[in-house]
């Protein structure tokens, strides 16, 4: 598996087409770390026009306004197809999802608390 390292993430592509971001700090996502994540994704797969995403969300308390902000903008929704969550546990995962319900995407998102569950189901999305 390659893996591209970034200030806020590992972003790797595995051998079933997933890219997963692992979350290597404590800080919050700016805009920049979301920019670089983005370009890094598109770099590890070019040719491919939807990726379904991994995300480990376990080392980072989230992102700042305006990189969520970006994960809404048109390039990074197009080049979307599926995304997994993975949170530190069950509790995380309920709360998650209560606010999850309130995001409307234009791919499916859906929590997990443990990897094999979510590669299972980024593949069922292919």
């Amino acid at each position: 598996m390659k893996t591209i390292p970034t200030r806020a993430a590992d972003v790797s592509l595995d051998d079933q087409g997933i890219i997963h971001m692992t979350f290597t700090q404590n800080s919050k996502i700016t805009l920049s770390d979301a920019q670089e994540i983005f370009r890094v994704r598109r770099e590890l797969e070019p040719n491919r026009s939807k990726q379904l995403l991994l995300l480990d969300m376990r080392a980072t308390p989230g992102a700042n306004r305006e990189a969520r902000f970006y994960s809404k903008k048109k390039e990074v929704i197009d080049t979307t197809q599926a995304m997994a969550m993975i949170v530190e546990n069950y509790s995380s995962q309920i709360l998650g999802n209560f606010f999850l319900g309130f995001i409307r995407g234009d791919y499916p998102v859906r929590l997990f608390t443990d990897e094999e569950s979510a590669v299972k189901w980024l593949k069922s999305k292919e």
